[in-house]
């Protein structure tokens, strides 16, 4: 019934008219789902069983609200980074983990480092966005999050690079099918 490979190009034209709709916003009126079928030309159940499998398999984690951060009043925004050189690749995923436990925190990740042709020497690893309403609020939590990640690494976790939001110039749902 639906994709086992979980490729794009393994989505029925339907169920990507699913998902191009999910992309748009989930309506907000009684039937969100319903209307969503609609758009589509299947029935309610249809839609529902496609996102419930979705979930299952792990593409769609859940439903949420995209709160405009700023506007919202957290205006104090920066990308943390750290330096996981060194440290065990178990270490750097517990790492990962603790700081994505933080509610201030929206995305963290652990990337690779650039490759040596790019010519530029970056240790840093893993990411974490943060969000705070103030300078003051913002300082309490970062020395919260890194003694706590400081705890998980036994010490060994230098303090991050604090990289401050100048000014955002795109925030927008990824369009995965056009």
């Amino acid at each position: 019934m639906y994709p086992i490979d979980c490729k794009p190009e393994s989505f029925t034209a339907r169920e990507r008219k699913i998902i191009k709709a999910l992309q748009a916003g989930i309506p907000l009126c009684p039937r969100p789902f319903a209307r969503l079928a609609e758009e589509v030309g299947c029935n309610e159940n249809e839609v529902v069983d496609f996102l419930h499998w979705l979930g299952r398999v792990g593409i769609v984690r859940r439903f949420g609200a995209v709160l405009s951060h700023i506007r919202a009043g957290f205006t104090c925004n920066a990308l943390l980074v750290w330096n996981v050189r060194g440290l065990s690749a178990e270490m750097r995923s517990q790492l990962g983990r603790s700081a994505s436990e933080f509610s201030f925190i929206s995305h963290c990740y652990l990337r690779a480092e650039p490759s040596p042709a790019f010519g530029v020497d970056w240790p840093y690893q893993l990411y974490a966005m943060m969000h705070a309403p103030d300078d003051v609020i913002f300082e309490r939590q970062i020395e919260g999050l890194q003694a706590a990640l400081q705890a998980v690494s036994g010490g060994k976790l230098k303090k991050p690079l604090v990289l401050h939001t100048l000014h955002e110039y795109k925030k927008s749902v990824m369009l995965y099918f056009k």
